[in-house]
């Protein structure tokens, strides 16, 4: 007799597809909130999430099966389908609530920094329990579904499409509806009202009458929470997490998380757990204006991208300036500091000289060297360190030509980074070198002056700039600038010989910098370093080697396992399917390494990758659906599946080898007309569709083929997709937080068409071997 319908397992898979999409998205942007996000901490929790999952699937659901024969319970998985479904909508909520109080289990102040291993522990732990959830909800339709069915292989490809399809749904949802009417708690909530709905198809409500009211009464509460009491309980879960400063005001906007605190009469702004801006910080806003128009003999035009919110654009309206264009990406901070900054200290953002840009400050500065009149006297940056790949795009060969484009001959670049008063590190001569090295490459005249914070000053003529501080008071007093802190006391004492010197032979005899380009980071590397090194731990040391690592020796490591492999595939008659294994492992590698890629190419062109991340992964996910469904065709037509098998491995060769041509061509047309930059858009969502269809392609095949030798439906289902997320969780970790920043897009691409491509030799050497049996 059949337990469940096939039509309510398909919506089971979906919902639970739906909700794991969002799930992850969710959780994600809360932990690149407590944890700042750069590579190395989002690598931590994209591989802690795929571990776990794969865990789910292949270790708990052997585990349950070996439960099943040693106990005789045959209907273990169809007792708890339904609990694991209504279990999403009380999971996810606490996980978000644990994500958020991360900092205060660990006895952290919110702004203070995380070592790499309390984060990488507590991420792990955290996302525990929501992906061994979803992992296992998989393996348990698989098995439940394939002992119901005269065609398990076929049946097993539906529920890998429909959860792909509500991936999809719910990439989608969350980027063009959920995000804009809905807060993270709610969004929780609304997954787990459909998951209960979708347990409630799976309970017979003439059999089990008082367990399918039950869950019927729970999903009415659930409704009524997010109705009624989500909002106030979502900003209270903030509260806590902000509990050493008072919350004034938090958004999600469609680009991040904004946080505003106040601290008596202090306002701290956040942008995803960093902090921008801060009133009542004039030493900051002057250092970070004056010393770049002061070393203007005459700055009129004025380009400056952030800062406004700390002061800077006030202390930029007190010199003779005509004209000062300010780009700030998100319009949600404007408006946070409109409903709750003091009228006085919006007066700049008022005044006739400034105008407003809400676009991204690379795109702008692309999208204005392409105009002759846009010319600046001065350009000042104002952000943050590259902590992150988003930010290391300010800060890269590339951005620096796009500045120089946008300058008047005489004109002056500037931005500042976090330095030491009197002591520069190994770690920090090789960071500050970096971005030395970098705008020397485009720039004949440098200025870096010592402090806190190193100010980099670059000129495309020499004899602009000055270290002189009789030079920079003259200008000081010609122009009647009544400051605090940039005066005759200070710059003497700042612009000291000895202080100066000391700087630079730190920065140029800094070791083995390497040039910082858009695809390749290794300015954000270099940071990733840096940042290591306020902990006491010997990740540090293991990071400054990292960009030891060559091509070469990657390859040469890739070439001996191929040779080991083969030898082994030629000499043994056991494990006929563990290329198929292997090759399920390296697609799933190349399929995290695909989507980081696309995601960090998108980022540098445009910036506001937060904003298309749902659709980045949506699309992926719609390339998986389309791709398991022309599986199911070929599994139900009989066709030679080893020869598909392999030209599908073939394909997976093929393209990571079109991604850099792709990528080079795309970046200049960015930056023109609307239609044209709405063109690489659409492109960018294309890419993750083709990537998806190959990796849907294959796991429906791999699952036929190994189970004609392994017999076991459900466990070969699992066994493949905790083998699929394996390697998932190392492409991962290895990706965005090293492969790309040290050896760059374009070389990695290269290296994982490598590695896809012996894969493919032992799979046809497995096929010749085989031949006759047709198993791979």
């Amino acid at each position: 007799m059949k337990h469940y319908k096939n039509h309510n397992l398909y919506f089971a898979a979906f919902a639970f597809g739906f909700a794991s999409m969002v799930g992850q998205i969710l959780l994600l942007r809360e932990l690149i909130i407590v944890f700042y996000g750069n590579e190395l901490s989002v690598g931590v929790m994209l591989a802690s999430w795929l571990f776990w999952v794969a865990v789910g699937s292949w270790g708990i659901n052997n585990l349950l099966h070996l439960l099943e024969k040693k106990f005789k319970v045959h209907n273990l998985a169809y007792l708890l389908l339904p609990f694991l479904l209504i279990a999403i909508t009380i999971i996810l909520p606490a996980s978000i609530f644990l994500v958020r109080n991360i900092k205060n289990m660990l006895g952290v102040s919110p702004g203070e920094i995380i070592g790499l291993t309390p984060m990488s522990l507590s991420s792990f732990l955290v996302l525990a329990l929501p992906c061994l959830l979803f992992g296992l909800l998989f393996a348990l339709t698989c098995r439940v579904i394939s002992r119901e069915s005269k065609e398990p292989p076929v049946e097993v490809g539906k529920i890998y499409l429909l959860e792909a399809i509500g991936a999809a749904v719910g990439g989608l949802a969350f980027n063009y509806l959920l995000i804009y009417i809905l807060k993270p708690l709610q969004m929780a909530l609304f997954c787990g009202v459909l998951n209960i709905c979708a347990a409630l198809t799976l309970i017979n409500i003439r059999t089990r009458p008082l367990k399918w009211w039950a869950a019927f009464s729970f999903m009415i509460l659930v409704l009524l929470l997010l109705i009624y009491w989500a909002n106030p309980l979502d900003f209270r879960m903030r509260q806590i997490q902000w509990r050493y400063l008072k919350l004034v005001s938090v958004v999600d906007s469609i680009y991040g998380n904004i946080a505003l605190t106040k601290l008596d009469a202090q306002f701290n702004l956040f942008e995803n757990g960093l902090l921008v801006s801060s009133t009542e910080d004039p030493l900051t806003a002057e250092e970070a204006v004056h010393y770049a128009l002061l070393e203007h003999p005459d700055p009129k035009k004025v380009l400056l991208i952030g800062g406004s919110l700390n002061g800077s654009l006030d202390e930029a309206l007190k010199h003779p300036v005509e004209e000062i264009d300010y780009v700030e990406l998100d319009p949600t901070i404007i408006r946070v500091a409109k409903d709750n900054y003091p009228k006085e200290l919006l007066k700049a953002l008022k005044s006739p000289k400034v105008t407003t840009h809400h676009i991204d400050g690379r795109l702008f500065v692309k999208r204005t060297s392409g105009k002759k009149y846009a010319k600046y006297d001065v350009v000042i940056l104002i952000l943050p360190n590259p902590f992150t790949a988003q930010l290391n795009r300010f800060y890269s060969l590339e951005f620096y030509r796009e500045v120089k484009m946008i300058l008047k001959k005489d004109g002056v670049f500037s931005f500042g980074v976090t330095s030491a008063e009197n002591y520069i590190s190994p770690e920090q001569g090789q960071f500050l070198g970096c971005l030395y090295r970098t705008l020397k490459k485009e720039f004949s005249d440098i200025v870096i002056f010592p402090g806190d914070y190193n100010f980099f000053f670059a000129s495309p003529t020499r004899g602009i700039l000055t270290y002189d501080p009789k030079t920079l008071l003259k200008r000081l007093k010609q122009r009647n600038l009544d400051l605090k802190y940039v005066r005759e006391y200070y710059l003497p004492f700042k612009l000291t010989a000895p202080r100066i010197e000391y700087l630079e032979n730190s920065i140029k005899q800094a070791p083995r910098t390497k040039i910082n380009y858009d695809f390749r980071p290794v300015g954000y590397f270099y940071d990733m370093v840096l940042w290591s090194t306020h902990f006491k731990s010997d990740i540090k040391y293991f990071l400054k080697n990292l960009d030891r690592i060559t091509p070469k020796a990657i390859a040469l490591i890739l070439s001996l396992a191929f040779v080991v492999l083969a030898i082994l595939r030629v000499a043994t008659t056991k494990a006929k399917n563990l290329p198929v294994h292997i090759s399920i492992g390296t697609t799933g590698f190349s399929e995290m390494f695909f989507q980081v890629v696309v995601i960090l190419s998108f980022q540098v062109i445009y910036g506001y990758v937060y904003y298309k991340i749902g659709l980045i992964f949506a699309s992926f996910m719609l390339g998986l659906v389309l791709g398991s469904l022309l599986a199911i065709k070929i599994i139900a037509k009989g066709l030679n599946l080893s020869k598909f098998y392999i030209t599908t491995q073939l394909a997976i060769c093929i393209y990571p080898l079109i991604l850099p041509p792709i990528f080079l061509s795309l970046e200049p047309v960015a930056r023109t007309s609307f239609v044209q930059s709405f063109a690489v858009e659409t492109l960018f969502s294309v890419l993750p569709i083709v990537a998806g269809f190959i990796g849907g392609l294959q796991f429906p095949l791999a699952n036929k083929i190994c189970l004609g030798q392994e017999g076991y439906t459900g466990k070969t289902a699992g066994l493949l997709y905790g083998v699929d997320l394996f390697g998932a969780c190392v492409g991962a970790l290895l990706t965005s937080a090293i492969l790309i920043p040290i050896i760059g897009i374009n070389v990695a691409c290269y290296l994982t068409s490598l590695m896809n491509t012996f894969v493919l030799l032992l799979l046809v050497i497995s096929y010749l071997k085989w031949k006759p049996k047709a198993v791979v």
